[in-house]
């Protein structure tokens, strides 16, 4: 599965870090990235329940 984050929607608010530091970090600018788009299966399922209120998120079976 792949996870990328929309830069053009991400509000940084860091709500995704606190629920799956393990796939998701900040920039030096401050801003969301992800530590690895294609996460371990466990890793997944902790990104996958992250809701963000901008929707940034999307993912997609590969």
């Amino acid at each position: 599965m792949r996870i990328e984050v929309d830069r053009q929607e991400c509000i940084s608010s860091g709500w995704c870090l606190l629920m799956a530091p393990e796939v998701f970090d900040r920039d030096d600018d401050g801003f969301i990235e992800l530590r690895t788009e294609f996460p371990d299966p466990e890793q997944y399922d902790a990104a996958s329940v992250v809701e963000c209120r901008t929707r940034p998120i999307p993912s997609e079976e590969e």
